[in-house]
């Protein structure tokens, strides 16, 4: 999904379609050691980005992809998320 060529390559991807950093999205980024910004970017809506996604799989994504990693399900809420039912 994010086939970068190096970090910032890779950021840069996942910067493209979840958006870049900003305080609303991930309050604390900038006490990580080597935070830099990046050019802002829009999220993109992940549905229209993988199209063949059933809604609740696009959900699912989008929780599991949250740039802010304390808005991340863990594995467990993640497994009991309502795409697996």
């Amino acid at each position: 999904m994010f086939p970068g060529q190096g970090q910032i390559d890779q950021l840069s991807k996942i910067f493209a379609i979840r958006g870049t950093i900003t305080k609303e999205n991930w309050p604390e980024a900038n006490k990580c050691p080597d935070f830099m910004e990046f050019s802002f970017t829009s999220p993109k809506d992940l549905s229209k980005v993988f199209p063949m996604m059933t809604p609740m799989a696009v959900d699912l994504l989008d929780k599991l992809l949250h740039l802010d990693p304390n808005q991340r399900p863990t594995a467990h809420e993640a497994l009991n998320h309502p795409y697996f039912t």
